[in-house]
């Protein structure tokens, strides 16, 4: 099998948010070195048709395997899913909310993924960075999590992520999982990217962005859900174009009546 092999992507298939034309994309089948804008699994991304250099990971990259140090280690193009089952029946501390979070293991690494849940007026967050002990790339066998810069819905990592390494505690807290389906529930269906903006601290995005008026609104194709007014709909055949107006529009008159910056949890491939 050669190192890289390219496929045809329809992005308005591949992607949640059902935006983007056919690309043709690199797949990654063993380490390297050269800088890829990687896909993913596709969600939580926003890809503009002028972008390049695109690639997904091949199925070299989604194992899962315990070490004999004690550490998990987890290909990064292996789905969130398939690691939440393991850490379930192994009965593994701090892997639950990955039962509805989609996407591959490298992504939810990237962005340091996580949910949070609202208990007596305080905001617990359950997040990779809480069970991550370090990543590897084409450079570097292993680099500390504590190097990479995690931080709520963010990281400093540059390098394309090739697996990620995982501290194996026991303890599943059973008891999260109504907690994270109750919450879940509460989402609007529909294509979207998930939250599309980060919750500013001490506040909401989506409260933001409806105190602005913009919950439900329609911009050609693309609204702020009527349900929860931080999530972008794709309402039918909408645009790259579209999808970026309306997300800086809320940005814009966010800033303009608070002096808030809201800061996209989508990723935006340009």
């Amino acid at each position: 099998m050669p190192s890289v092999s390219s496929i045809t992507l329809d992005l308005s298939r591949y992607t949640h948010v059902r935006i983007g034309g056919v690309s043709h994309v690199a797949v990654l089948h063993t380490l390297c070195e050269q800088n890829y804008q990687l896909l993913g699994h596709g969600y939580n991304l926003l890809v503009s048709p002028e972008a390049r250099n695109l690639a997904i990971l091949g199925d070299t990259f989604a194992t899962l395997a315990m070490l004999p140090n004690g550490l998990l280690r987890v290909g990064a193009a292996l789905p969130a899913y398939k690691l939440y089952t393991y850490a379930k029946h192994n009965d593994l501390w701090g892997f639950e909310f990955l039962a509805h979070l989609p996407g591959s293991i490298g992504g939810l690494v990237k962005m340091n993924a996580g949910m949070s849940l609202a208990t007596n007026g305080a905001i617990a967050r359950y997040e990779i960075c809480d069970v991550l002990a370090g990543i590897a790339t084409a450079k570097h066998d292993f680099i500390d999590a504590s190097t990479l810069g995690l931080g709520y819905r963010t990281s400093n990592i540059s390098e394309t992520i090739y697996a990620a390494f995982f501290h194996a505690r026991r303890g599943f807290r059973h008891a999260l999982l109504a907690e994270f389906a109750k919450l879940r529930r509460k989402q609007p269906k529909g294509a979207s990217f998930g939250s599309a903006f980060k919750n500013p601290p001490g506040d909401f995005a989506g409260r933001l962005i409806e105190s602005v008026g913009l919950k439900g609104v329609r911009f050609g194709n693309v609204c702020f859900s009527e349900k929860h007014a931080n999530f972008l709909i794709n309402t039918g055949d909408a645009s790259f174009d579209e999808a970026k107006a309306l997300l800086d529009e809320a940005k814009r008159r966010v800033f303009d009546t608070y002096g808030i910056t809201l800061q996209e949890e989508v990723v935006i491939l340009t």
